[in-house]
């Protein structure tokens, strides 16, 4: 029997230099659309005046979402390992978010092998292992519960989680100002 007994994840800041980071959008669609009435989605990071703000949005259909707050690093990673799908998501208004991307949570995903769908930035693009990403269009409910759902039944890719343990990213970063 697995221990994926967790849907989706986010996991992470839900504002990013003190922006939304669209959660909004999660919530809207994992609320409102019927395609994912029965997929649950747990959110876990802060700050907490953001956890309160975007726990008001949820209506009383939105039973299937659950916001955890912030957790310690082994809490954390506790939830991302019952998962099975991982989200990155962000907002265009900020370039930053368009063009940089922190992957330290990228790789917690796909060490713990969830399938991960994100939201179709540049940014994103740029993440090792990216062609097995499952990239959505900004705001588009539609597209976003139709890769949700793929995410979910396909097994997570094979890959080589020596490339990405963070000892060996250290090791590429060192050579990197050593050449």
């Amino acid at each position: 029997m697995s221990n994926k007994d967790l849907d989706v994840v986010f996991v992470g800041n839900l504002k990013r230099f003190g922006q939304s980071r669209n959660i909004d959008f999660l919530i809207r669609v994992f609320s409102e659309n019927n395609k994912l009435q029965n997929i649950k989605l747990t959110v876990v990071g802060g700050p907490s005046e953001e956890v309160k703000r975007l726990k008001k949005l949820l209506n009383k259909s939105g039973t299937n979402i659950d916001f955890v707050g912030s957790l310690n690093r082994k809490e954390t990673i506790a939830y991302v390992q019952r998962a099975k799908v991982g989200v990155l998501i962000n907002s265009s208004a900020s370039i930053h978010s368009l063009k940089y991307t922190s992957p330290l949570k990228y790789f917690e995903y796909l060490y713990a092998d969830l399938n991960v769908v994100a939201v179709d930035f540049e940014s994103h693009h740029e993440l090792p292992e990216s062609k097995n990403i499952y990239f959505y269009k900004e705001n588009d409910t539609l597209d976003f519960s139709t890769k949700i759902i793929s995410a979910l039944e396909d097994e997570p890719k094979a890959i080589d989680k020596t490339k990405i343990t963070m000892s060996t990213r250290i090791e590429k970063i060192i050579h990197i100002f050593n050449t």
